[in-house]
């Protein structure tokens, strides 16, 4: 259905009346699996989002994507999270938690949407994005210089920005196209406890964290079809 959808338009659709379409239509707003836009009708929402990403496209996607994540996450020893662009923002797709704590379980908050501008996860897709897409967002005040600096790093970092006393190390997952610079599909970040990020840190995470995106990548970019950016573009639903 064309989006957002009137009550009246739902209930025609599935053959219920309004108020029972209401009272359901309700359940699926408060589980965030649906916005209500007011007058104009509901909206898919985040979690319809991380489930459409999970389960809609291929099976196979999961399948690649869980053992790498995994398997950083032992090698680290800390929590780990995918996530995927979705227009200008980025969604939660899966979550493992740290071996040994005690960050929470990342898979708590699977389909959590937050915008690009936000978070080294959101920043490192965003140095990555074509030209004409970066012109059509907000930026929040970050700069072409900024976003040239993460590129040249190849990582980026965040210390509680997202959630207190938690930091973060984002790289991204690049999609290739011939004769065109590379665009950022989404971020892997390992996170955890700010008193095990410091400086002298960086390296027993980023090694491991750009292995996992240059394994993973390639094959995310081939699950998601010939046009992977357009793609991740279109869960923006």
């Amino acid at each position: 259905m064309r989006q957002p959808a009137p009550l009246r338009a739902v209930a025609d659709r599935v053959g219920l009346s309004e108020s029972q379409a209401f009272r359901i239509l309700q359940e699926l707003e408060r589980a965030g699996y649906l916005e209500h836009l007011g007058r104009s009708g509901y909206r898919l929402a985040s979690r319809s989002v991380a489930l459409a990403t999970l389960i809609g496209p291929r099976p196979a996607l999961l399948r690649a994507i869980y053992p790498v994540i995994t398997r950083l996450a032992h090698n680290t020893g800390e929590a780990v999270v995918l996530h995927l662009r979705s227009g200008a923002a980025r969604v939660l797709v899966l979550g493992v938690p740290a071996p040994s704590g005690p960050v929470l379980d990342p898979a708590g908050v699977l389909g959590e949407r937050s915008p690009l501008v936000v978070g080294a996860s959101g920043r490192i897709i965003l140095a990555y994005l074509p030209e004409t897409d970066l012109a059509a967002m907000d930026l929040a005040g970050i700069t072409a210089d900024q976003l040239r600096a993460i590129r040249d790093r190849g990582h980026e970092i965040s210390h509680g920005e997202n959630h207190p006393g938690i930091s973060g190390v984002s790289a991204p997952l690049l999609a290739y196209s011939a004769g065109e610079q590379p665009t950022a599909l989404g971020s892997i970040t390992v996170a955890g406890p700010s008193a095990r990020f410091g400086a002298g840190d960086l390296a027993r995470v980023l090694t491991p964290l750009l292995g996992a995106c240059r394994d993973l990548a390639p094959r995310l970019a081939s699950i998601l079809g010939p046009d992977p950016g357009a793609v991740v573009k279109a869960l923006d639903l």
